[in-house]
């Protein structure tokens, strides 16, 4: 091995494990047909908000850890802002270099 592992595959590794057998064993007894069958019968109008909720919460609960990140200050703005020599007007199109 040349490379060190940090350790990051094992958990990937039982992610999958779980979610390929969990699939295996939802189909062989028919809960993903009862699933079907409940959105057939009207649950689709109780998943959609419930997924608009879901996908809410998870942005804020992103915001507040980027907040614990800045020590509560908002975090900056990736925009970055043109550096200009002191004594210009930065509206002014006088006086700009062309390229």
């Amino acid at each position: 091995m040349d490379k060190e592992s940090n350790g990051a595959a094992f958990p990937a590794f039982i992610v999958a494990h779980v979610v390929c057998c969990g699939g295996l064993i939802l189909v062989a007894t028919g809960a993903l047909s009862g699933f079907g069958a409940w959105l057939l019968e009207g649950g689709l109008t109780w998943l959609l908000p419930a997924a608009v909720l879901g996908i809410m919460g998870g942005l804020l609960l992103r915001r507040r850890a980027r907040r614990a990140e800045t020590g509560g200050e908002p975090r900056q703005s990736r925009a970055r802002t043109p550096v200009r020599a002191a004594g210009t007007i930065p509206s002014a199109g006088v006086g700009r270099a062309r390229r």
